[in-house]
């Protein structure tokens, strides 16, 4: 709990924003810092694995897996018309006259120019959202929406079977 609150927390700060855009090697140094931690907290030995099973027993996802769920915690609130005002007049919900299979339960990705752009909060966000079940897009409640988040990133990290910065 220590590490959490003391360290961890540091890594959640603002995640959504800049995570998306940093070059791979930030990435990498970033993972690196937290399997030094469950290394730390598990008082595992030296040359001790550090994977998805040890992250799993402190309860945290990798900090790839970390960033899309903070992301997605966010764009639940724009979507339930809850976030800033700033967030809402930025991210448009589509709209449309006709009912279809992501009608009303999508973002309308926003046009971007230059590569930097397209890893923005907005787009990112968007897309994120828009890959998402529907039937966790409709959960009425935050709690529970984080709860299906969690375990549906959950799942899917564990489908991946090589992660590119958990084994470092």
């Amino acid at each position: 709990m220590l590490a959490q609150a003391l360290i961890l927390s540091h890594f959640d700060y603002a995640i959504g924003a800049w995570y998306p855009s940093l070059i791979k090697k930030h990435k990498k140094a970033l993972q690196v810092a937290q399997n030094k931690i469950v290394h730390f907290v598990l008082e595992l030995g030296p040359g001790a694995h550090k994977g998805r099973h040890e992250l799993d027993k402190m309860g945290i996802p990798c900090v790839e897996d970390r960033s899309p769920q903070l992301i997605l915690h966010t764009m639940y609130d724009v979507f339930n018309s809850t976030a800033h005002i700033y967030l809402c007049n930025n991210l448009v919900c589509n709209r449309t006259r006709y009912i279809t299979r992501h009608s009303n339960n999508s973002f309308q990705i926003p046009r971007t120019k230059g590569i930097y752009n397209k890893n923005n909060f907005s787009t990112f966000g968007a897309q994120l959202w828009n890959n998402l079940p529907n039937n966790i897009k409709t959960i009425p409640t935050k709690a529970s929406f984080k709860k299906s988040i969690k375990e549906y990133l959950k799942q899917q990290a564990h489908s991946r079977e090589n992660s590119k910065f958990i084994y470092y």
